[in-house]
């Protein structure tokens, strides 16, 4: 099922309605305007796009063609996407042990909203290990203190 919304994933400057992107598979190539290169080839274009739903992965792949006299030429670049939700990774940072601290839209740090281009997420590491040393730290001097032969260390950082 693709993605509908009503904003635009990314804006676009030459139409009013901005660009959305489908997250849909299109295996038939699709024609998108020609352009004049820098050496003055007409170049064609068209784009085919496989959207595979379990990874998130949209696999982009675009053809540019071009007659050099009577040669034809093709360039074929190829793109893996794989999109992120802010709710998504959100979701990834707390159960990978992060705190979001800020989140930003773009790199000038403008706010996350439905406008913005980027995901940007400043965050913190809450390490599990370090602040359970630091909770623990009195019980694990006081028990090594009474440990036979062994002499507790002091660790400022803990």
């Amino acid at each position: 099922m693709p993605l509908r919304r009503e904003t635009p994933l990314f804006t676009n400057p030459h139409s009013q309605e901005g660009q959305f992107v489908k997250l849909e598979t299109q295996d038939e190539e699709e024609q998108w305007p020609s352009f004049i290169d820098a050496v003055g080839h007409e170049v064609r274009v068209s784009k085919t796009r496989v959207y595979d739903h379990v990874p998130q992965i949209l696999h982009w792949t675009t053809y540019r063609r071009w007659l050099d006299g009577v040669e034809e030429h093709t360039k074929v670049t190829r793109i893996a996407l794989r999109y992120t939700f802010p709710q998504e990774l959100a979701a990834l940072l707390y159960y990978n042990g992060f705190e979001i601290i800020r989140p930003y839209g773009d790199w000038n740090l403008e706010p996350l909203t439905a406008a913005s281009r980027s995901i940007i997420m400043v965050c913190r590491k809450d390490n599990f290990y370090i602040r359970a040393a630091r909770e623990n730290r009195d019980e694990l001097l006081a028990a090594l203190a009474k440990a036979p032969d062994v002499e507790p260390e002091k660790d400022d950082k803990l």
